[in-house]
């Protein structure tokens, strides 16, 4: 299957901006508050054109995507924005993974060491943190006990991290919705009681953020919700282990 045109375009879109040197991608110094505001702009595009999408189509905009970003970053090291988006794109790209690929390409470790990376350039920004607490409870349900420790992953770490991402940042409906769908890949049987409470505070903030991705999360996460009201907890997982 082929990337879908949405997909296709946004690819193009975000690997053109990261290509573009740093003469021509910054024309004028922003405020801090413009800073603050748009370093989202490039994660919350890339995670438009991967929610709810094939695992094929997921795949090759992850791969694109982390491509152009790392080139990005040996250019732009201290790049926030880029960051974060290398840090997604991996976490999606070894999703779409079976075991025996991601253990080859050393995907643990590749997304150890860019959240760390991420964690020293902006260790106070809520995205950031909710990033490396998706990462700790990933790292935990794929690789066990044996995989948390040799990469240094504690679900309780994770659960903290993104607790943090939520009390910082009380608009953003992305945070809650990582954190149910994490929690959903996990147990969503026993974490049911947590994982609707996030989903309601998800839907809380769609309407404080309006946007497409909002507007996206806002539906996937009106889905997770009724496969757990409605007791179908095998498809609640399989929905979060697929949906981003």
């Amino acid at each position: 299957m082929s990337l879908s045109f949405r997909s296709a375009a946004l690819v193009f879109g975000l690997a053109a901006l990261w290509s573009a040197s740093p003469a021509t991608a910054e024309t004028s110094t922003p405020s801090a508050q413009s800073v603050s505001e748009s370093h989202y702009a490039e994660v919350e595009n890339f995670l438009l054109s991967v929610l709810g999408q094939e695992k094929q189509d997921r795949r090759a905009t992850a791969e694109a995507i982390v491509a152009a970003s790392s080139a990005s970053l040996e250019q732009d090291p201290g790049n926030v924005s880029t960051h974060l988006t290398y840090v997604a794109a991996l976490g999606t790209l070894a999703r779409t993974l079976d075991p025996s690929e991601s253990i080859k390409g050393r995907y643990g470790s590749k997304s150890r060491d860019a959240v760390q990376a991420l964690q020293r350039v902006a260790p106070d920004d809520p995205v950031a943190r909710a990033l490396a607490g998706v990462w700790h409870l990933e790292v935990a349900r794929r690789g066990g006990f044996a995989g948390s420790f040799l990469l240094g992953a504690s679900p309780q770490e994770g659960k903290a991290l993104l607790d943090e991402a939520l009390q910082a940042d009380t608009a953003n409906p992305m945070l809650p919705f990582a954190y149910a769908v994490a929690l959903s890949a996990q147990d969503p049987k026993s974490n049911k009681s947590r994982i609707l409470d996030l989903l309601g505070q998800c839907q809380s903030r769609v309407s404080l953020k309006p946007s497409a991705l909002s507007d996206l999360i806002g539906q996937n996460a009106e889905h997770l919700a009724a496969l757990l009201d409605s007791e179908q907890h095998t498809e609640a997982r399989t929905f979060a282990e697929n949906v981003m």
